[in-house]
């Protein structure tokens, strides 16, 4: 099993994508709150489109890399990606309907941020290790500016 690394400068940009999202689906949560399905509606799909990139980030950038070293564990956080991906398609028919209840959204987000616990244990300690064309591509993603020689992301692409 993985031991828990520092967090390195991409390590902390992932982070901050899990804080920002978990923003976004507490505005959700306050939104179903008040019954205003068109403002649920607006917030959902910002928040389902956001977190659809989150998840392809990191499956095409992080856990290829990841996997040659830690096959279960990835294989592990690609079925948890999975199951992210069918509550999300549940909760968005949910608000369609306007069915969605406090209770769907409260067991999501603790779902979430059990997987986001466990990213950030496993997998975001290792972003150090992620080779140049990948760590510019994830400042890319994140659009953090290359070339100050400031964190990992800037040594790594100068390279």
């Amino acid at each position: 099993m993985p031991r828990h690394l520092e967090m390195s400068a991409t390590g902390q940009l992932l982070l901050s994508d899990h804080q920002r999202l978990d923003a976004l689906f507490q505005r959700l949560l306050d939104d179903v709150q008040c019954g205003d399905w068109r403002v649920c509606q607006a917030t959902w799909s910002s928040f389902e489109r956001q977190l659809l990139e989150h998840l392809e980030t990191e499956e095409k950038y992080l856990l290829p890399i990841f996997e040659r070293d830690y096959p279960n564990e990835t294989e592990g956080l690609l079925e948890e990606h999975a199951s992210i991906r069918r509550l999300l398609a549940d909760l968005g028919v949910r608000i369609e309907l306007h069915a969605l209840r406090e209770q769907h959204v409260r067991h999501f987000i603790q779902f979430l941020q059990a997987h986001a616990a466990r990213e950030e244990s496993l997998l975001y300690g290792r972003a150090k290790d992620l080779p140049p064309d990948v760590a510019k591509a994830l400042a890319d993603r994140f659009g953090v500016q290359q070339g100050t020689g400031t964190n990992d992301l800037d040594r790594r692409a100068s390279r």
